[in-house]
């Protein structure tokens, strides 16, 4: 098979599998983090210190990924979520 029969195979393979995907019903939905400002500066935080390290493996995971779930629970991370959730549900009644 050519280059060109590939690519011609792969795309109406891409288009079928498009065409068949269902849309997610979140689809447009944006998050207000307005209410949640300060929570979300201090989850920022707690990233840029445990990124790097988390990232790169060059820590102990299993005693650092505890630490970085306990500081983003220290930092608010539960109430973000529920926010979140909170705003996505409101979106999705608004859809029906």
């Amino acid at each position: 098979m050519s280059g060109t029969q590939r690519q011609q195979t792969s795309g109406s393979n891409s288009k079928k599998f498009n065409e068949g995907a269902k849309s997610s019903p979140a689809l447009g939905f944006t998050f207000d983090s307005e209410p949640v400002k300060s929570e979300v500066g201090a989850l920022a935080n707690v990233l840029r210190e445990y990124q790097k390290m988390l990232e790169t493996g060059s820590v102990d995971l299993d005693k650092e990924l505890p630490k970085y779930i306990a500081a983003q629970k220290s930092a608010s991370l539960d109430k973000v979520i529920a926010e979140k959730q909170k705003q996505l549900n409101e979106f999705l009644a608004s859809q029906k």
